[in-house]
């Protein structure tokens, strides 16, 4: 249905109209989508990457199917000129790379996403919500293009075009209160602040609170039309927390078969966490025989003990990623109804990449002198204090972007 103001939710599938090709349409759309949610629109959509006129841009279309993964129809869709084509294959090679990978994305996401569906059908809980929802505070409603993308995901789409020297976009987001871990490049935040977040047209800023857990099909060809048989779980260290995924036949209209699957974090903020799985109702032939959980534990210490259990110790295999700071564990039995995994480990303390490996890479890709590159990558690692560092660079005259690039990882959780 095209838009036709307040009354328009009584349809099923609504859209923004017949947007323009431009970064000023682009700009309008995440505040547009969260906005509906206020007049009970939540099945909303918008042409992805522009309808008509405007011009060819390969990173404004990347942006813009960015924000379309992570918006409640995903939908590509244009005027009838024969230049007008959408497919990923129309643009050049980084873009149709990036474009691939974030529709793969959305197939990923795809037990979490049908759960909030679930949960606005049940609970009337729009799957985008302005941040105002959730906290009534004035950070809030001066962020109009930063929103929840269900429960666990505040999502900042990247709206302005990169810097040419940086090869960074911008995004001046509001973290509430508590730890936030970056979805895409595991970077941590310290909450309650203003920030301005920098990114590569590869990311965007999607983040999820210490203890949140992210159901996704391991595998974006296991999530089509079916319960996936590899589910991967996104843990993030540093709080307790759970999730009730949804399941169903896949198959009835009204769904009056289903099964829901308990999840649980508990972390005692010194050596020790747990994690929990327990399925509730009669309806577990739903899951895939031999469904294999592949739990990543993001922020965390190489563990000096994982242990799993069902009705008894079960085999597990598990690797520790030093580079990302990841526990990677795998559990696998037959329609398993519960299970839980231990760890202990020397710190319980949030681990992250050493900020200096992270500006190294920053640094690499930027389209600067390498001497100042140099002199910059020096003062980093010579400086005593944050504050030191900051004084130094800030006297070098480096420019307004670089320089907030390099504040946003030196001042990192």
């Amino acid at each position: 249905s095209r838009y036709a103001g307040i009354g328009s939710h009584r349809y099923p599938i609504g859209f923004s109209g017949d947007s323009v090709c431009s970064w000023d349409s682009l700009r309008f759309q995440p505040y547009f989508t969260a906005n509906a949610s206020n007049v009970g629109y939540t099945w909303w959509s918008h042409d992805i990457g522009g309808h008509q006129n405007g011009v060819k841009d390969d990173e404004m279309i990347v942006r813009w199917v960015q924000f379309g993964v992570f918006s409640p129809i995903m939908r590509l869709h244009s005027t009838s000129n024969i230049f007008y084509g959408k497919e990923p294959w129309n643009y050049n090679m980084e873009a149709e790379r990036i474009i691939t990978s974030f529709m793969q994305l959305r197939h990923r996401m795809l037990p979490y996403l049908y759960t909030m569906n679930h949960r606005m059908a049940e609970e009337d809980l729009p799957l985008i919500q302005p941040m105002y929802y959730q906290h009534d505070t004035s950070e809030a409603y001066e962020v109009p293009n930063e929103y929840y993308f269900g429960s666990e995901m505040i999502v900042c789409p990247i709206t302005e075009p990169m810097d040419k020297e940086t090869l960074l976009a911008e995004f001046d987001a509001w973290l509430p209160e508590g730890v936030y871990y970056d979805f895409f490049n595991g970077n941590v935040y310290r909450g309650g602040r203003k920030l301005r977040m920098y990114r590569y047209l590869s990311e965007l800023p999607v983040l999820l609170k210490a203890g949140t857990i992210l159901p996704l099909a391991a595998d974006y060809m296991d999530s089509h039309a079916k319960n996936p048989e590899i589910l991967e779980l996104r843990i993030y260290h540093g709080g307790d927390g759970s999730f009730t995924l949804y399941e169903d036949d896949c198959e009835e209209l009204m769904h009056s078969r289903n099964i829901r699957t308990d999840f649980t974090y508990s972390f005692d903020g010194e050596k020790s966490a747990q994690f929990d799985m327990l399925v509730s109702g009669q309806n577990s032939d739903l899951i895939p025989e031999g469904r294999e959980y592949r739990l990543v534990f993001v922020g965390v210490s190489k563990p000096e003990q994982v242990e799993a259990y069902a009705k008894e110790q079960i085999e597990t295999a598990w690797n520790y990623r030093e580079k990302t700071k990841e526990l990677h564990v795998t559990v696998k039995g037959n329609r398993l109804h519960a299970f839980s995994v231990k760890l202990r480990y020397e710190s319980g303390e949030i681990r992250m990449r050493d900020k200096r490996d992270i500006l190294f890479e920053v640094l690499s890709r930027m389209q600067i002198s390498y001497n100042l590159k140099a002199e910059i990558y020096y003062q980093i690692r010579t400086g005593e204090s944050l504050s030191r560092i900051l004084s130094a660079l800030y006297e070098m005259q480096i420019g307004e972007k670089l320089y907030g690039a390099i504040m946003e990882i030196l001042t990192m959780e």
